[in-house]
């Protein structure tokens, strides 16, 4: 049956079967055939239309590049010319794109122009001070627009430009923002912005990190989260005149993590437990199981290396949809013997250091110069910096960080509950939990 999609497919192979270098002459008949395309509405076509140009001599289409009066063929060409054309033509390539008129274009439209101008600026070095003075007059007044996906276009390009107003906008856009991941965009791009703050905003940027960092069971992300306040709380504060430190340092909270593991005071050894003692009982897994005491016992031993729902520790996999991946037991596998199967991501190295001495431990981050290492489970958040000139010698071990032992204190109902709760991911509904 010929229907609208399958027109669409057969249109596609048709100009993807042109992608790649031609002789003159067929060059010419490729670019003749893929240009109409470059205002198709759907944007697959319009890629594969635009491939098309990338694949040729731009000079074989500048000046009908130059001439082109279509808002989406001018986007598409204008990304064409930025990827593989030369800087001569900067100049008229700006002043083809200030010619269109952006409150004139449908939302797509202008999300596409913005991100054209920022892969002009990356390839060809800035605007041109016409286009630095038209973009900032333009898009000033346009933010914020209400709409998330044409703010943070927004906000990226009037930061990059220096545009009058846009730390302020930002850093109210950042203040008001009602989700995470809103916050998050402006706390992101407003950390290397070196010039235009005044005192109020710098005041209200780190405050909103430091009641973040105080606060960061409100967020979801656990460690991942802590480590990205940590980030842009590094790159902002490096920034800083001294005198924009001083103010900073006055107002700057103190950033304690709240802890998330619950002391369920001394424990008696119970037994060695092994996989094979605990099968009799899977059983009595899914009934009768106690919720608050699975989710006290996984706060106690688990949290702190482990993220889960959100919140928790970064050092081991995140166990949210570890139900759905593993029976139970093979759930009770990876607890009892952690080190019998130990992915890429969580494995430990062992250093052979230039003194003599050894650290093993999980890499947790670093630069060109240095490596952070963990190297003590039971506190995953101390953290081990190792130069790498000094580094004689790295392995990957085949022991797991995560300590052995960990449920020879819990008697057989509590090792149930513990991993009801987990399979559960932590349903207080599961019928695990009910009686």
């Amino acid at each position: 049956k010929n229907t609208p999609e399958r027109e669409l497919r057969q249109l596609r192979r048709k100009l993807e079967a042109r992608h790649g270098p031609k002789t003159a002459e067929n060059a010419a008949s490729d670019v003749e055939f893929a240009w109409p395309y470059l205002s198709h509405q759907d944007r697959h076509i319009r890629f594969a239309a635009r491939t098309i140009l990338e694949h040729q001599t731009p000079e074989q289409w500048q000046a009908r590049m130059l001439a082109e009066k279509d808002p989406l063929a001018t986007i598409e060409s204008a990304v064409a010319w930025a990827r593989c054309g030369d800087m001569k033509q900067k100049s008229a390539l700006f002043a083809l794109l200030n010619q269109l008129s952006f409150g004139g274009l449908q939302l797509e439209q202008q999300l596409d122009l913005l991100r054209a101008y920022g892969l002009v600026f990356i390839r060809m070095n800035g605007p041109d001070e016409p286009t630095l003075a038209y973009l900032t007059r333009t898009l000033s007044p346009l933010y914020p627009s209400g709409v998330t996906s044409l703010d943070h276009e927004l906000c990226q390009m009037l930061l990059y430009l220096k545009a009058p107003g846009a730390i302020d906008v930002s850093v109210a856009q950042l203040q008001a923002g009602q989700t995470q991941a809103e916050q998050m965009f402006y706390a992101y791009h407003l950390r290397t912005i070196k010039e235009g703050w005044t005192d109020e905003n710098l005041q209200a940027y780190f405050g909103w990190i430091g009641r973040a960092q105080l606060r960061t069971e409100d967020y979801i992300g656990g460690d991942h989260f802590v480590n990205f306040l940590k980030m842009v709380h590094k790159e902002s504060t490096s920034r800083l005149s001294p005198a924009q430190a001083e103010l900073v340092a006055a107002i700057r909270v103190p950033a304690t993590v709240p802890s998330t593991n619950v002391d369920l005071g001394p424990r008696e050894f119970v037994r060695r437990w092994t996989v094979g003692d605990l099968l009799p009982h899977l059983s009595a897994a899914e009934t009768g199981r106690s919720f608050l005491r699975g989710r006290r016992l996984y706060n106690d031993l688990c949290a702190k290396c482990h993220l889960f729902k959100g919140q928790g520790g970064s050092l081991g996999p995140d166990l949210t949809s570890t139900g759905k991946k593993l029976k139970h037991p093979e759930l009770l596998t990876e607890i009892i013997d952690p080190s019998k199967v130990i992915s890429d991501q969580h494995a430990s190295v062992i250093l052979q250091l230039d003194n003599g001495k050894t650290l093993t431990g999980r890499e947790v981050g670093g630069n060109e110069e240095t490596i952070l290492l963990v190297t003590n489970a039971d506190e995953p958040t101390k953290v081990t910096e190792v130069r790498r000139a000094k580094i004689e010698s790295r392995l990957r071990s085949p022991v797991s960080l995560m300590p052995l032992g960990l449920l020879d204190v819990l008697s057989a109902d509590e090792i149930l509950d513990l991993m009801m709760y987990v399979s559960s991911e932590g349903d207080s509904g599961h019928r695990a939990f009910q009686e």
